[in-house]
């Protein structure tokens, strides 16, 4: 019976001995450290049942579930604005974005351009919208047999408060005979926040 005893205090001991020793060890060579990579939302652009222009955010499940728009064409200067459900108000940090477009030019002879901006609206998407820094730009769509995916990065300039939702306006920046074809069935027509903006 003594014998048992002696062999479970000097296991214990054995383990505090093992804990004091890597504890110091810790404290001589340094310490443990690590890294979260945290990434931003991504918006989706896309058409609902009831024929309204859409963003969905970060979840492509719910983006190829719900939305039922394959493409939509953009005649001379028109434009399509895809608005996020209004959200609770919040804040959001200074960001920078990634603005993407899947394109072909069906009218007209290529180069056309297109400008992509992407903002926020403090009340209503029916209110007024405000552009986040520099996220107004042009790309030119070039192909007239193939869809081309474009994108572009800008920058915030500060930090936005009292936010409501989110907006992303493709606008055409031709004459009448000008018709772009927007693909928006496969998640590729978006907005990604890369992180914050230096």
């Amino acid at each position: 019976m003594k014998t048992n005893i002696k062999i479970v205090v000097g296991i214990l001991l054995g383990i505090l001995l093992i804990g004091i020793i890597s504890a110091s060890l810790l404290t001589y060579f340094g310490q443990i450290t690590g890294e979260v990579t945290v990434e931003g939302p991504v918006f989706y652009a896309g058409k609902t049942t009831e024929g309204d222009f859409h963003l969905w955010i970060n979840d492509l499940d719910k983006f190829n579930q719900e939305n039922e728009g394959i493409w939509t064409n953009i005649s001379g200067t028109e434009e399509k604005t895809f608005f996020t459900d209004v959200l609770e108000e919040t804040n959001f940090y200074n960001p920078e974005i990634e603005m993407q477009v899947e394109a072909k030019l069906i009218e007209g002879s290529p180069p056309k351009k297109l400008r992509l901006e992407f903002g926020y609206f403090d009340q209503s998407p029916d209110g007024s919208l405000s552009i986040i820094g520099d996220c107004i730009k042009e790309v030119n769509i070039t192909s007239v047999t193939d869809y081309e995916t474009k994108s572009l990065i800008c920058q915030g300039n500060s930090e936005i408060s009292s936010l409501r939702g989110f907006y992303y306006r493709i606008e055409g920046m031709g004459t009448g005979d000008v018709k772009i074809n927007i693909k928006t069935d496969n998640g590729e027509t978006k907005a990604k926040v890369l992180g914050a903006a230096d």
